[in-house]
C-alpha cells in the first residue's frame, strides 16, 4: 500500500468506525512471506543483530514454536536437504554442519535466543523467528513469523513518512495493525501458509526504517482496530486519491450492508456521496476541479503519461506472470458465470 494519512483520517471522520482493543483474538502471531516464488533462496543466510545464538525446531498449526535443538553461533545458513521439508543448517562461514532437520510433516523454524531480539536476513533487521519452506527447484522460501505489534512497527515508517506529526502515526499505526489482524483470518498464501508478504501487495513491511516517533506511535496505541458491526475492517488506505474514494465494488463483489465503510464519498470536508462506477462519470470527475480536495495539490492527484502498445503489453505479462508465479489462486479467469485460477502464459498483444 501507498503512505497518506489524510485518507485514513477521512475514512474515520466519515464512517464512524470504532477503535477498540483487540485483545479478543487468541493468537496475534502474523506470517509474512519475505523471500518467495522468484525471489525465493538457494542458501538462506541469519545474523544475530540483537540475540545471541538460535533454536531450532517448528512452528505448529497454531504457530506456536516447538523447541528440539539450539546453537551459540550468530551467523548460520539454511539450505534445502534431501526430500520434502528437509533443512540442512550451517555455520556460515566454516560451512560447519550444526544441524539437520528432516522432514515431519512441519517446516522447519529458527527463533534467535534472547529478549527483544532482531536478525539480519538479507539486508532488512526483522524481530521473532523465521519458517523456511523447500520448493521443488531446490529453493527455500522465507517466512517471518512475527507478534503482530512488531510487524506494524515495521510497516509505519515505511507506509508514511517517519518525520510526519505524532498524530498522523498514530492514525496509521491503527490502520495498519487492523489490516493485519483482518489478514490473520487467513492464509493470502496458502502454499507457503503466510498471511500476507512484504510488497505494496498487503503493506510495506522492512523494520530498518523504524525511529523513535514511529515506535511510539505504535506503543501509544498498541492493541487498537477499527472495527465495523464488531469484526475488524479491510482497512484499504492510499497514497493519493483523485478526489474521491471507490465503493466496495472497486474492490470484490458482496453485500455493501456488511462493508458500509467503504463507499464513494469526495474527499474533503463535505465528503459528498459520489457514483464514479461509469466511465462517462468517471472521466467528467477527473476533468472538473476539486480544489477543496485534501491532496489537490498533490503531484500524483492528477497525471497523464504516454506508453506504445507493445510496451504496455509486456508490462502487462510481466506483472501476470509475477504474481501467478507468487499465488497462483489470487489470479483467476472468468469461464462464463465461474471464476477459476488457471495458467496464462499472455494476454496477448493489446491494440488500439
Amino acid at each position: 500500500m501507498k503512505k497518506h494519512a489524510l485518507s485514513f483520517l477521512f475514512i474515520i471522520t466519515l464512517f464512524s468506525l470504532t477503535a477498540v482493543s483487540a485483545s479478543a483474538v487468541v493468537n496475534d502471531t502474523l506470517k509474512v512471506g519475505i523471500r518467495w516464488g522468484s525471489t525465493a533462496l538457494e542458501a538462506a543466510n541469519l545474523e544475530n543483530a540483537v540475540g545471541s545464538g538460535y533454536e531450532f525446531g517448528y512452528y505448529d498449526e497454531d504457530r506456536e514454536f516447538v523447541y528440539l535443538d539450539e546453537t551459540e553461533e550468530t551467523t548460520i545458513t539454511m539450505c534445502a536437504s534431501g526430500s520434502g521439508n528437509g533443512v540442512v543448517v550451517t555455520e556460515t562461514k566454516s560451512g560447519d554442519v550444526l544441524y539437520r532437520f528432516s522432514d515431519n510433516g512441519y517446516c522447519f523454524g529458527v527463533r534467535p535466543i534472547g529478549r527483544h531480539t532482531e536478525t539480519w536476513c538479507k539486508g532488512y533487521k526483522y524481530p521473532g523467528g523465521f519458517e523456511y519452506r523447500c520448493n521443488e527447484n531446490g529453493t527455500l522460501t522465507v517466512i517471518n513469523v512475527v507478534d503482530i505489534e512488531d510487524y506494524v512497527k515495521g510497516v509505519v515508517p515505511y507506509e508514511m513518512d517517519k518525520d510526519w506529526p505524532l498524530a498522523a502515526l498514530e492514525a496509521q499505526a491503527v490502520c495498519a495493525r487492523t489490516y493485519a489482524y483482518q489478514e490473520l483470518s487467513a492464509y493470502a498464501y496458502p502454499d507457503c501458509e503466510a498471511h500476507v508478504d512484504d510488497s505494496v501487495s498487503f503493506q510495506v513491511y522492512g523494520n530498518t526504517g523504524r525511529t523513535a516517533g514511529t515506535d511510539r506511535a505504535v506503543a501509544e496505541t498498541a492493541g487498537q482496530i477499527l472495527t465495523c458491526q464488531g469484526s475488524p475492517i479491510t482497512a484499504y488506505y492510499f497514497s493519493t486519491s483523485c478526489g474521491a474514494t471507490g465503493n466496495q465494488e472497486v474492490w470484490w463483489d458482496g453485500d455493501q450492508t456488511a462493508t458500509p465503510y467503504l463507499a464513494g464519498k469526495t474527499v474533503d470536508a463535505a465528503g459528498e456521496a459520489v457514483d464514479l462506477s461509469k466511465e462517462e462519470e468517471f472521466n467528467a470527475f477527473l476533468e472538473a476541479d476539486h480544489p477543496d480536495g485534501y491532496d489537490a495539490d498533490i503531484s500524483w492527484y492528477r497525471w497523464e503519461t504516454e506508453i506504445d502498445n507493445k510496451t504496455l503489453s509486456e508490462n502487462l505479462n510481466q506483472a501476470l506472470a509475477g504474481r501467478i508465479a507468487a499465488n497462483p489462486n489470487a489470479v483467476l479467469t472468468r469461464l462464463g458465470s465461474r471464476l477459476e485460477s488457471r495458467t496464462i502464459k499472455t494476454i496477448g498483444r493489446i491494440r488500439g
